[in-house]
């Protein structure tokens, strides 16, 4: 309660405290801005399909094994991409090798000649190269070329969702901007091409990867001001 200059009693009003209000000042807009930066790199990892990329192979880099560690390379066709008509992969008899990963719950192939298989190498920094592309006919064979390297066979799954993942031997040449290329036959029975680059490989955590942390510390500091505020008001 609080006293006039007549003598009259008259209510307090409530408000917010000016610090409270200026702490609100500060970490609003770095909140937001922290919000729209930890959403954008995301926007794109989604997934082939996502964003606008129907139409082109979404490539990225994955990590595989620790470095030193040695995994199979990619198992190369060596067949011409010109051609329309994909054959289907021969089976997995003693003269071919396959390798399996999952994709959104159902197996993904790629199957080549062994004698076309280079021995296996360690990858360069535990990292592979994760192509996925959308629109070819479900369980077909699509062939896919990394830049200037010889094809080899993936397939779809019954979705038409192509996702492989190509692991990068020490002594591959590949950099940021080279094509990958899939080569497949759409629902319809036509030829289908879609087309990716490679983007540059990961350097590590950088600021877009602090910024979460650094807007969780200071909304965290700006409420025990505020609650400091309260108990002490």
């Amino acid at each position: 309660m609080t006293h006039d200059g007549h003598g009259s009693v008259r209510p307090r009003t409530a408000g917010v405290p000016k610090r409270t209000r200026r702490a609100a000042m500060i970490t609003i807009p770095i909140a937001s801005l922290g919000l729209v930066l930890a959403i954008l790199p995301s926007a794109s990892a989604e997934g082939p399909g996502y964003g606008g990329t129907a139409d082109k192979l979404s490539v990225s880099w994955a990590t595989t094994a620790s470095p030193g560690t040695a995994v199979p390379p990619p198992a190369p066709a060596r067949e011409p991409m010109g051609s329309s008509d994909v054959s289907e992969p021969n089976g997995s008899g003693p003269g071919s090798a396959a390798i399996f990963h999952g994709s959104r719950g159902s197996s993904v192939r790629v199957v080549a000649r062994a004698s076309s298989m280079p021995a296996a190498g360690v990858t360069a920094s535990g990292l592979s190269l994760s192509v996925g592309g959308v629109g070819f006919r479900g369980l077909s064979a699509v062939r896919v070329r990394v830049g200037t390297g010889a094809a080899f066979t993936g397939r779809a799954d019954a979705t038409g969702t192509l996702q492989v993942l190509v692991p990068v031997a020490s002594d591959t040449e590949v950099h940021a901007g080279m094509s990958v290329v899939a080569l497949g036959n759409a629902p319809s029975g036509t030829s289908m091409t879609l087309v990716g680059s490679i983007p540059p490989r990961p350097l590590g955590k950088g600021p877009v990867d602090v910024v979460p942390w650094f807007v969780a510390a200071i909304l965290l500091a700006a409420a025990a001001s505020w609650l400091l505020g309260r108990v002490g008001s």
